[in-house]
């Protein structure tokens, strides 16, 4: 595993992904991020101040992607970084200058960017200059960190992969210990199987519900529409709303540009309060007036609605919530008892809460005629 770069580059796009089953969330990414930019790196782009305060949830993470190694992509914070996995291999021509050239033309909105040639030796200097070379370990300091800080409150399978991974690659970087050397091999050879294969065979609660809510959604069109959806949130539209003017005119979604969207938050069982929450969110747009007209209703604080903030903030704010499913609903085992929990609660949401949130927006949403 040490020496396939492939292996390596999924097992990083797994464990950096905040909504993988791993069940960690951001807290690996975000270690990661923080060590890397520590440094700072060219141009423009982020700092380790910026990792560590800004909201990563909504990072998605690809492989292979333009033939790049690992690609993070977070419109919410607005950034893109690549990461370039060189382990035993050079780098190949222009490679590098290519990759940039295709993340400058395709994200031409997102200014805050950062690249990274990611090597055993971090001495290997990278082609193009806009790379900032670092070595594996700064990935093993952040995996470490997480282990400590979450040691006893991680799900087994995570930490005994992370352990293993750390394990291995000491293995590469510190071979003058002959003891850590056959410990790593011995490691290696009792599991091989499973860490080729344990990715998929980990339930995943997390996507299984994500799964369930979208079939939700796409069975109630075409009141409702998807939008943009991730494991930890799943978001919907009200087909009826689009006659509202400037309701398409929303900027900083990913999705259909919609200023008012629904959307299930669903963030891993293992947080400390788990939950499912269903919210109403008045995303960010040019034309301010329909955000306003609708923060106006919420502030009257009927028909359910509890705004989060007393003012209209520039982007997000959440004007009404219904709690599907809590805490102690994922202490039950078994998914089917979840999902036939939130059918009841879909029902319920679909002939009593919809109807009253439809009709109440459609009216405070049309401009004044006085």
């Amino acid at each position: 595993m040490v020496n396939a770069e492939i292996r390596h580059s999924n097992f990083l796009a797994w464990i950096l992904d905040p909504a993988a089953n791993h069940g960690l969330g951001d807290a690996v990414l975000r270690a990661f991020l923080k060590r890397a930019l520590s440094g700072g790196v060219p141009g423009n782009g982020l700092t380790a101040l910026d990792a560590a305060v800004m909201n990563l949830d909504d990072t998605e993470v690809y492989r292979e992607r333009a033939e790049i190694d690992l690609l993070l992509v977070n419109r919410t914070a607005g950034f893109v970084i690549v990461i370039e996995n060189k382990i035993t291999a050079g780098e190949h021509g222009d490679q590098l200058a290519k990759y940039r050239g295709w993340v400058e033309a395709t994200y031409r909105e997102m200014n805050r960017r950062a690249f990274f040639l990611l090597t055993v030796e971090i001495d290997d200097t990278p082609s193009d200059e806009a790379y900032s070379p670092i070595g594996y370990h700064t990935v093993l300091e952040a995996i470490d960190y997480v282990i400590r800080r979450h040691e006893g409150g991680m799900l087994p399978q995570t930490e005994l992969l992370l352990r293993q991974y750390s394990t291995m690659i000491r293995r590469r970087l510190m071979d003058d210990d002959p003891g850590l050397v056959k410990l790593a091999r011995d490691i290696y050879r009792k599991h091989r199987r499973a860490l080729d294969y344990v990715f998929e065979q980990i339930p995943d609660r997390q996507a299984e519900l994500r799964d369930h809510l979208e079939k939700l959604i796409e069975s109630a069109s075409p009141a409702l529409f998807k939008d943009h959806c991730i494991k930890g949130e799943i978001r919907f539209g009200v087909s009826a709303w689009d006659n509202l003017p400037g309701q398409l005119d929303g900027r900083g979604w990913q999705g259909t540009k919609r200023v008012l969207l629904f959307a299930f938050k669903n963030p891993p069982e293992t947080q400390p309060r788990p939950h499912l929450r269903l919210i109403l969110i008045i995303g960010p747009s040019e034309s301010q007036q329909l955000r306003q007209r609708i923060f106006d209703l919420a502030t009257a604080r009927q028909l359910g609605f509890k705004p989060t903030q007393n003012v209209l903030p520039k982007k997000f704010s959440t004007i009404w919530e219904k709690v599907f499913l809590d805490e102690n609903d994922f202490r039950k085992e078994e998914l089917r008892e979840l999902t036939e929990k939130i059918d009841k609660k879909w029902q319920a949401f679909l002939s009593d809460d919809l109807p009253k949130l439809q009709a109440a927006i459609l009216k405070a949403g049309q401009p004044s005629t006085a």
